[in-house]
């Protein structure tokens, strides 16, 4: 008896963490690359708009731009 409660407290557990889950997972899915390109016509804003969704990675949009990762790094930490 102990066990089946057990069972279904985990149960409900792992229903709770799948409804409220990380915030990557409740997020829509980021624009991709090209499209911000598109909307934003400077290199450097580009960057930094890409990076600022949190969907991409120094190196993805190094891959993207053609350009050395630590590049990018540079870039987005440049105030304005």
């Amino acid at each position: 008896m102990r066990l089946l409660v057990h069972a279904a407290r985990q149960s409900q557990l792992a229903t709770q963490a799948v409804q409220k889950g990380p915030l990557s997972v409740r997020r829509p899915p980021p624009p991709p690359l090209a499209e911000i390109a598109q909307r934003v016509r400077d290199r450097d804003a580009t960057i930094k708009t890409a990076y600022a969704t949190g969907a991409y990675s120094y190196q993805q949009i190094a891959e993207y731009f053609g350009i050395h990762f630590t590049t990018v790094g540079r870039i987005v930490r440049v105030r304005e």
